[in-house]
């Protein structure tokens, strides 16, 4: 058992330019949850660097977060150092070029301190001037929630959980995060009956910074699919994920 606090969880490859704002995003959201919870227990926030070639570690630290160096460039691999390395009992795991909600610390704690439920998602919402790309995300996001309660690789879960069920699956390079929350929703059913909520009125903000056209959405959706099926897949054929263009 680890002590009761909320660890955030930043996995990040070459972020030195958006990390400072999701960092402010999630002081702001520190700074409320101070105010609402009285007494507050502690927070943190733990930035996963891998294997930036920028200044991606000398950001987060300088900004006050705690930097765990992990070299191998596989999403789930990343996701598990994180997990290892947070001190606390709930993680909230968020995306390097992300805004979470003022009020998302506050909202998780509070759910989760009832013991009902083991984790669960935000409503994500895609910052994109790209009516192609928002149409494809609200239609995967729909599938995504149907299947497995989340809408995009951000959400909060308990940490001795995430640890029972082995973590993040590591053969699955993509949709990793669709995998995890299923596996731990079906772990809380089968312990204690605990749920996987859906934070709804809670909103994380992502941005868009990938060169997408149609063609590329139907990949990255053709992608998706198969590893939520559970076919193994090369990275080097996981361009959008592993090696964008930014």
């Amino acid at each position: 058992m680890h002590p009761i606090g909320i660890s955030v969880v930043i996995p990040a490859y070459n972020e030195e330019k958006y990390l400072p704002d999701t960092i402010k995003s999630v002081r702001e959201a520190q700074a409320r949850f101070i105010q609402s919870i009285i007494p507050p227990p502690p927070t943190e926030i733990v930035v996963v660097n891998n294997a930036s070639n920028d200044k991606t570690a000398i950001v987060a630290s300088q900004l006050g977060a705690r930097v765990i160096d992990h070299e191998v460039r596989n999403i789930s691999s990343v996701r598990n150092a994180g997990i290892q390395a947070a001190q606390y009992s709930i993680i909230v795991m968020i995306d390097a070029d992300s805004f979470l909600q003022a009020n998302a610390l506050t909202e998780v704690y509070k759910l989760m301190q009832k013991g009902q439920t083991i984790g669960g998602g935000f409503n994500v919402k895609i910052i994109t001037k790209k009516r192609s790309l928002r149409i494809a995300a609200a239609v995967y996001q729909i599938v995504v929630r149907t299947l497995a309660g989340i809408s995009g690789a951000m959400f909060f879960f308990d940490r001795d959980s995430a640890l029972a069920i082995g973590g993040f699956r590591e053969d699955r390079l993509v949709a990793e995060d669709s995998a995890f929350s299923m596996d731990l929703r079906a772990y809380g059913k089968a312990h204690g009956r605990k749920r996987f909520a859906y934070l709804g009125h809670v909103k994380v903000g992502t941005l868009d910074r990938k060169d997408t056209d149609v063609l590329t959405i139907l990949r990255w959706v053709s992608q998706a699919i198969q590893a939520f099926l559970g076919r193994k897949q090369k990275i080097e054929d996981l361009s959008y994920w592993y090696n964008p263009k930014r």
